[in-house]
């Protein structure tokens, strides 16, 4: 299976201000335990960024403990963790940006391109194709005119502070007509070569 979260923010005082926990370490318990519930050791795990507000024994510690073959997208808040071997050698892959292309036979093309990004990207790469744009950053704020476009937050704030499968956003993006934003516009010969 195929997952995606982000912005867990593993020992972040101040998330406690918009999450309901008494203390970093009920936060990260939780966080642990819904990401383990739901991720199995044989899965793929997207993080879409902001890992961790601790430091490298903390983190490495923390990111140990999680199921899955982890890829980190990484965010604005883990430029100070992303060039620690200690860490990123936990990964399979670290990157600020990438663009996935999943077998699916339900997509077009029996392909469905996804493009990875902490932060939301309103014309990304394929849109006009039917690709969705994955992120993380806006903890769940982004709403109307954004809530009929192919984008999805797939933080744990929006998402009851658990990575979401792709069965689920496959699901969520049936229902949303994929308006495009910029000046592509699908031709007959667009979507033969798609």
């Amino acid at each position: 299976m195929i997952l995606f979260t982000s912005d867990t923010h593993f020992w972040h005082r101040n998330a406690l201000k918009f999450r309901d926990f008494e203390s970093v370490e009920s936060m990260n318990d939780l966080l642990v335990k819904r990401w383990n519930r739901v991720v199995k050791p044989d899965d793929d795990i997207f993080h879409l960024g902001d890992l961790s507000f601790a430091g490298l024994a903390r983190t490495v510690e923390v990111v140990r403990q999680l199921n899955g073959r982890k890829h980190w997208i990484t965010g604005n808040h883990d430029h100070a963790l992303e060039r620690k071997p200690e860490l990123t050698n936990l990964f399979q892959s670290v990157q600020p940006y990438k663009e996935l292309k999943i077998t699916d036979p339900d997509a077009k093309g029996g392909v469905q391109r996804i493009v990875l990004c902490h932060f939301p990207i309103l014309s990304w790469n394929w849109m006009h194709h039917g690709s969705w744009m994955l992120h993380g950053h806006s903890h769940g704020t982004l709403r109307h005119p954004y809530e009929d476009m192919r984008l999805y937050d797939v933080g744990v704030d929006p998402n009851g502070l658990q990575p979401v499968p792709y069965w689920k956003i496959k699901q969520i993006m049936r229902l949303r007509r994929g308006h495009v934003c910029d000046q592509h516009m699908e031709t007959a010969d667009d979507a033969a070569a798609a």
